[in-house]
C-alpha cells in the first residue's frame, strides 16, 4: 500500500468479530472486505485519497449538515493554497475574502444547502445599497457562485445548489440602481514627468519606454534588451 505523508493517517485493520479489514476515519467505521485481501487494500487506498482530497475532513458529510460559515471556512482554505503565483496570493484571493464576508455575516448560521438564488440577490442588494459599481457588485456574485460550485466538485453540496445559483444573471447597465464606475483616465504628463526625477534610473526609463509603445506594465518587465531594435537615435 503507498505511504502518505503525514503521522495521523487511519490504519488498516482487522475487526475480529467479522473477519473485514477495517479503517476508522474521523470516528466512522469504514468496512473494507475480507481482511488481507488485495480488494479491500485497493478500497483502503480509494477512502485514504478521498480522505486526503478532502482535506482530512470526513467523508460521507451530508449536505443538509454544512453551514454557510462552514462552507466559507473550507472553500478559504482551497482559494489560499490555489490562488498564488510565485509563492504569493494573486489579488483574486482578496477580492474572494471581501465578497465572502456578507454572506458569512449575514447567512452563516444557514445551511448551505437553503441559500438559494432569493439569498444570493439579497446579499446583492446590499452591495447596491452599499455603493458599489455595477462590474464589481457582479464580480463579488459571480466569486461566490465560483464557492458554491466548488463545494459541488467536492460532494459538499448537490450540483443543483450552484445551478440555481447560475440563473441569477448579471446586473445590466441602465437596468439598475448601482452606478457605473468612473472610467480610469490617462495620468496627466505633467504628473508623469514630475515621478520621473524620483524614480530609479531602470524603473524611469521603463516608464519612458511605456508611454512611447502603450505596453502594459508586465510586458515592459518582461522585454530582454535584444528584443528591442535599437538601430538609429
Amino acid at each position: 500500500m503507498p505511504r502518505f505523508a503525514g503521522q495521523s493517517i487511519p490504519k488498516y485493520r482487522k475487526h475480529r468479530p467479522t473477519g473485514q479489514a477495517v479503517c476508522t476515519i474521523a470516528g466512522t467505521d469504514h468496512y473494507l472486505g475480507p481482511h488481507g485481501t488485495k480488494a479491500s487494500k485497493l478500497e483502503y487506498d480509494r477512502l485514504i485519497c478521498e480522505w486526503l482530497e478532502n482535506g482530512r475532513h470526513p467523508l460521507g458529510v451530508e449536505s443538509t449538515e454544512i453551514t454557510i460559515a462552514e462552507l466559507i471556512a473550507r472553500y478559504w482554505q482551497f482559494a489560499k493554497a490555489y490562488y498564488r503565483k510565485d509563492g504569493r496570493c494573486t489579488g483574486q484571493a482578496p477580492g474572494i475574502k471581501v465578497a465572502l464576508r456578507l454572506a458569512r455575516d449575514r447567512y452563516g448560521k444557514t445551511l448551505a444547502a437553503d441559500f438559494g438564488p432569493l439569498s444570493l440577490k439579497a446579499v446583492r442588494r446590499q452591495w447596491v445599497m452599499d455603493g458599489l459599481s455595477r462590474n464589481y457588485v457582479n464580480e463579488h456574485v459571480s466569486r461566490i457562485v465560483r464557492m458554491f460550485k466548488w463545494a459541488a466538485s467536492e460532494q459538499l453540496l448537490p450540483a443543483s445548489v450552484p445551478q440555481a445559483l447560475t440563473m441569477v444573471a448579471g446586473l445590466r447597465k441602465g437596468k439598475t440602481e448601482a452606478g457605473e464606475a468612473a472610467p480610469i483616465q490617462a495620468v496627466a504628463d505633467a504628473t508623469v514627468e514630475a515621478t520621473l526625477e524620483d524614480l530609479p534610473a531602470v524603473v524611469a526609463e521603463m516608464v519612458r519606454l511605456q508611454r512611447l509603445t502603450g505596453c502594459r506594465p508586465a510586458e515592459v518587465c518582461i522585454l530582454r534588451p535584444c528584443d528591442l531594435d535599437r538601430t538609429g537615435d
